[in-house]
């Protein structure tokens, strides 16, 4: 992203209302030139970038801040369902408790929402949490 584009970004994230932390700097940067065996080529420097988007910066940051592997607090802090949260805890031991995607009828699949189910769905209560996602998906529509 172009200092330009990351501008853009938060100034679209604030007049809706959130808080971006720690946009990136610039991704896709060009790094150097590498004088491979086909003959020189381009290096482009790639970095992975997390946004974190939430009501307050408070919450941002606490997300931000989550260890990897406190799947608990992250799903919670990210406002996932209770019931999908508790049966991503248990999937080790009830293989079944996860519904995939592509288990879900294709009229579900097919939403636009679904973009926006990035959590995954217990089998038990997957119509339930799809509120959320709906709820998630609405709200960025507007």
């Amino acid at each position: 992203m172009t200092e330009e584009e990351i501008d853009s970004a938060r100034r679209e994230l604030g007049s809706a209302g959130l808080t971006p932390v720690d946009l990136p700097k610039e991704i896709g940067a060009i790094e150097g030139i590498d004088e491979g065996e086909a003959g020189p080529s381009v290096k482009y420097r790639y970095e992975q970038s997390r946004f974190f988007v939430a009501k307050d910066k408070t919450t941002a940051e606490a997300l931000r801040n989550v260890h990897e592997g406190d799947d608990e607090t992250y799903g919670r802090l990210s406002g996932f369902p209770e019931s999908a949260i508790k049966a991503y805890l248990g999937a080790e031991e009830n293989t079944t408790a996860l519904i995939e995607l592509g288990d879900l009828p294709e009229e579900v699949r097919t939403q636009d929402f679904m973009a926006f189910a990035t959590f995954k769905l217990s089998r038990g209560n997957w119509r339930e949490e799809l509120e959320t996602v709906k709820k998630w998906a609405t709200a960025i529509k507007k």
